[in-house]
């Protein structure tokens, strides 16, 4: 496979070997393509938590649902300002 690198990011990769972190070219696109797949996994993970949450809010007493959550919020927030 070739790949064709703007000027800046041909300059990045090599600025990476040259300095030692990486070992070549190759190596520098591979830990790239690793962030970037990580990334878009947690994003997956991220959508996916949000739909469960959605799914449990239009399944549960809204109000009821709500009115719990808020209070964690209270009872968290005045944990950390100290207040019992």
């Amino acid at each position: 496979m070739n790949v064709s690198l703007s000027e800046k990011w041909d300059n990045f990769v090599k600025q990476q070997v040259d300095s030692g972190s990486y070992s070549s070219n190759s190596e520098v696109i591979r830990a790239g393509l690793r962030l970037l797949e990580n990334e878009r996994i947690s994003s997956i993970n991220e959508v996916s938590k949000l739909n469960s949450y959605l799914e449990k809010l239009a399944t549960t007493d809204k109000k009821k649902f709500l009115d719990t959550n808020i209070q964690e919020i209270i009872k968290k927030e005045k944990l950390k300002a100290g207040i019992v």
